[in-house]
């Protein structure tokens, strides 16, 4: 969850719908960075902005 950034109720919903592998024992369940890597490169889009800065935020910060 702290990897990639979200809440545990995610994770569960794309484990259970088998976007993302683990192993379980008990009631803990594992993923292996292998794992992770598998679910990031299937959903991974390359970026297509033209340039090197990024947009300001409304109040001056960054997005």
């Amino acid at each position: 969850m702290e990897k990639l950034n979200i809440k545990e109720k995610y994770l569960k919903k794309l484990r259970d719908n088998g976007y993302l592998g683990y192993s379980r024992e008990g009631d803990k369940y594992w993923y292996t960075q292998e794992d992770v890597d598998r679910f990031l490169r299937r959903f991974h889009y390359e970026a297509f902005a033209i340039g090197d800065e990024l947009p300001k935020q409304e109040g001056g910060g960054y997005v």
